[in-house]
């Protein structure tokens, strides 16, 4: 549910918890994919004129940060 954007308070009541700080200390962790996701958007958000460094890697462009 965390990873399909449910609201808390749906998760809470399907899981039949009385308390929502049970729901998120039990059922809600980092995913590997979902982190690289957010940071991605999050670069897209706060960097939108800066160059894909995926894609320059993919196609052999990027140059590394330290020789």
């Amino acid at each position: 549910m965390d990873r399909l954007g449910v609201p808390l308070k749906l998760r809470e009541q399907r899981l039949g918890h009385s308390d929502a700080s049970l729901t998120l200390d039990v059922y809600t962790h980092v995913v590997g994919d979902d982190d690289l996701r957010l940071a991605g958007r999050l670069g897209e958000i706060l960097r939108p004129n800066a160059p894909d460094l995926e894609r320059q890697e993919v196609a052999g462009l990027a140059k590394p940060l330290v020789n």
